[in-house]
């Protein structure tokens, strides 16, 4: 038969171990990653620190209509690069009623490894980090046909 006694200690044994469960994933510091969109599609967050809530990377600004995202092996800077230099170029190649045509077909256009460019599932354009500006041009013009 249990005392008083044995139950207080078992109740304090109890909240001590519930603490320690709820603290052990806080250490106190603030997340370690800056910006907090940067994650690629289907990447995890492996950010540490307290109140990460990582997102992933888009650019919704570049073709209206469109959001750009890039595969989890593909770096923010790469997919910068790939937005403001070949994409934009090819883009600068078509025509305002193209760009809207291209708007109206496409939904997503996903930055991946490699140097092809395709449709896998319509209305999703891949384009390969490795593919050269006059390369997507030509195929934003057969898209857009």
């Amino acid at each position: 038969m249990k005392t008083w006694k044995q139950n207080v200690f078992l109740g304090i044994v109890a909240i001590i171990v519930l603490a320690s469960v709820f603290t052990a994933c806080d250490d106190g510091k603030p997340c370690d990653c800056n910006p907090k969109a940067h994650l690629g599609i289907n990447e995890t967050c492996t950010c540490g620190g307290k109140d990460c809530n990582c997102t992933e990377e888009k650019d919704t600004t570049t073709i209206t209509g469109i959001t750009i995202r890039r595969d989890k092996t593909i770096t923010s800077a790469q997919m910068t690069a790939k937005i403001s230099g070949d994409i934009s170029t090819a883009l600068n190649g078509l025509t305002s009623t193209e760009k809207q045509t291209l708007a109206d077909r496409t939904t997503e256009i996903h930055i991946v490894p490699g140097s092809l460019t395709s449709i896998d599932e319509s209305p999703i354009i891949k384009i390969g980090i490795d593919t050269a500006a006059d390369m997507i041009e030509a195929y934003f013009s057969v898209v857009v046909q």
